[in-house]
């Protein structure tokens, strides 16, 4: 295969992430440029096994067994799934979500005109905002109480919340500038992004602008960077969340949902709770209880939903009948709304094995790349803890579009220190 095709192929690549991003509100057409991305880097890949470095061998093992942490779990499920052919699905495509994390880290450098091409999305997200606050035949905030979902789930069929969208952004491109001493910039971008978390009225979109101010401290502490260009951020980042904050939950309805937690805190009132929290606290109990039903591999992977109804008696919110299923009339939840949980519904103990090991794995990435002082790499770091942070409660942990999601930013973030790597050895 010529130089020419392999220099070409990989100039497409980032313009195809790009693409994604871009294709987010628009349905399942986001996929048509990974499905591109994935073959061209597979040939890529496959072409240039025979030269690869020892740095690069390293990221690639770093891959598969983060990958085997989900992969071999969702295997062991199948001999205990309730639905094996839905399961099955999930095991046979699994792999594909991991090598589009493992084109992206050997072939996709996340250079200054990636990380620009990428704010100047977000920069046309935030446009959008304005227009449905504008106009409130397209405002999905107004009169809503506390279901406030965001931008693209009044307006387009994607049904995705631009506030879980913003959650790995906003800390890779806060540290991209940051890296590239354009403090203003970044600072600019975390009002700005916080401000689309804020807006979506979702509260797990808060996490991010919380996890990327705690991260900030972290960040500072361990580089001694104690300059004022540094201190800034985390200042402008807790005004942000005094000011801005307060008034954008106040208008679009979001304090309604704190309000409502806090005073069912006060009576301990588990009915109360459970409703301030959307639920979320019988779907847990349910979740714990179908896990017990096979402790050991789960009911198979993305098979919650079937086997929600196994566990609940009584009426319930969640529970619907579907359309002339025979083996399964009635479906539950979509998930259980919490990884730990989903983990141990599917794929039982081993399941959440696989999933600490993980958290072990990514942790000890982020204690080395905090000793390199390698803002970009840890910004991407952040963005990885962002999209899985153990304790969120929205995005399905066997979902494709979680999967295909988590992936991607781990690609971005081991290319991105391999690029640090690279230029250290070079130094040295």
């Amino acid at each position: 295969m010529s130089n020419a095709f392999k220099t070409g192929a990989e100039r497409f690549m980032a313009p195809l992430l790009i693409a994604f991003f871009i294709l987010q509100p628009f349905g399942r057409t986001y996929w048509l440029p990974l499905v591109v991305l994935l073959v061209i880097g597979l040939i890529k890949l496959v072409s240039t096994r025979d030269t690869l470095k020892h740095g690069q061998k390293q990221t690639l093992f770093w891959v598969a067994t983060a990958g085997l942490c989900f992969f071999a779990p969702a295997a062991f499920s199948l001999f205990t799934s309730i639905d094996v052919p839905r399961t099955a699905k999930f095991v046979a495509t699994y792999p594909l979500y991991v090598l589009i994390g493992a084109v992206i880290s050997m072939h996709l450098n996340p250079k200054s005109g990636f990380v620009n091409a990428l704010a100047l999305v977000v920069a046309a997200w935030s446009i959008t905002v304005a227009i449905q606050f504008a106009d409130p035949s397209w405002n999905p905030f107004g009169g809503r109480e506390v279901y406030n979902q965001g931008v693209f789930s009044h307006s387009f069929s994607g049904s995705l919340m631009l506030g879980i969208i913003c959650t790995p952004i906003l800390p890779f491109l806060v540290y991209s500038y940051i890296h590239q001493g354009r403090y203003k910039l970044a600072a600019t971008l975390f009002v700005l992004i916080s401000s689309l978390c804020f807006l979506s009225g979702n509260r797990a979109a808060l996490l991010s602008p919380l996890l990327t101010l705690f991260s900030l401290f972290v960040w500072i502490f361990y580089v001694k960077k104690t300059r004022l260009s540094y201190l800034t951020l985390p200042l402008v980042g807790g005004a942000v969340f005094v000011f801005v904050g307060y008034a954008l939950m106040s208008y679009n309805g979001g304090l309604v949902k704190y309000e409502s937690i806090i005073a069912a805190l006060k009576t301990m009132d588990y009915e109360q709770l459970d409703l301030a929290l959307s639920g979320r606290l019988s779907i847990w109990y349910d979740a714990f209880n179908v896990g017990l039903i096979h402790p050991l591999t789960g009911v198979g992977a993305d098979n919650f939903r079937y086997a929600h109804p196994m566990v609940v008696d009584g009426p319930s919110l969640f529970i619907s009948d579907t359309q002339g299923d025979a083996k399964f009339p009635q479906q539950g939840a979509s998930h259980a709304h919490q990884f730990f949980f989903d983990a141990w519904a599917g794929t039982g103990l081993v399941g959440l094995i696989g999933l600490v090991a993980f958290y072990m794995l990514l942790a000890g990435l982020t204690l080395r790349t905090l000793k390199h002082s390698d803002a970009s790499a840890f910004g991407l770091i952040v963005a990885v803890w962002a999209v899985v942070f153990p304790f969120n409660t929205h995005n399905n942990f066997f979902g494709s579009w979680m999967n295909a999601w988590m992936w991607i930013w781990i690609g971005l973030m081991l290319s991105q220190i391999a690029v640090g790597r690279s230029t250290r050895e070079d130094v040295s």
